[in-house]
């Protein structure tokens, strides 16, 4: 650091723009040389701030220390490396990152594909990190035997790229094998929900219960 001997501004008192930094340019606060302790100051205020979002972070650090808070946790991460994605990521008071979160709802069911008429029950979630599993049930009619395709809404919003990003199962057991109905859950990109689809061998009303896990994206 120099201080001007003379203030340019003021040309009495030394103050926080007479003091000047002359060394490298900082990439972290922007801070070049021969900007004032002023600058610096707003720059380092405006610079070294928590980045914010509500899933867990995935993109790679920018410098050490870098803090992370997921809003939805909520969860607050610290950046141990740099460059390599959301292994940089470690949540304070864990040696790994730690994300928990676990509850119930009535998953809003809408028909796709030989719907006549569908109705979604309560429902367990528990979220681990970027994954959640689900558990619950739902009560269908078709309208004619065969397949059918029904959207399952998720409990926590994820924006789905692959099918393989929902995976599960499902099955309505009637007493009998050959009435008993299968069916397998995957991702539905277009809506960013699970889509079951499946055969069943009633039009009556058939309970499905099903259980799939899903990446948060």
């Amino acid at each position: 650091m120099r201080t001007a001997s003379i203030c340019p501004t003021c040309s009495t008192f030394e103050n926080a723009l007479c003091v000047l930094y002359n060394g490298d340019y900082l990439t972290n606060t922007d801070i070049t040389p021969l900007d004032s302790v002023e600058t610096a100051i707003i720059k380092i205020n405006d610079n070294l701030v928590p980045i914010t979002g509500t899933v867990p972070p995935v993109n790679s650090a920018i410098y050490l220390g870098q803090l992370y808070l997921d809003t939805s946790a909520p969860t607050l991460y610290f950046a141990e490396s740099i460059g390599t994605g959301a292994n940089d990521w470690v949540a304070l008071g864990a040696s790994t990152p730690v994300n928990t979160s676990s509850g119930t709802y009535v998953p809003v069911v809408v028909g796709v594909l030989n719907i006549d008429s569908a109705i979604g029950f309560n429902s367990h979630y528990m979220r681990t990190e970027g994954q959640v599993s689900v558990q619950g049930s739902l009560e269908l009619s078709i309208t004619a035997f065969g397949v059918f395709e029904l959207i399952v809404a998720l409990p926590i919003s994820s924006n789905l790229v692959a099918l393989t990003d929902v995976s599960g199962t499902a099955i309505s057991y009637l007493g009998l094998p050959g009435i008993t109905n299968f069916g397998y859950i995957e991702a539905d990109v277009v809506n960013n929900q699970a889509i079951l689809k499946g055969i069943n061998t009633i039009t009556s009303p058939t309970t499905f219960y099903f259980n799939f896990t899903y990446t948060i994206l």
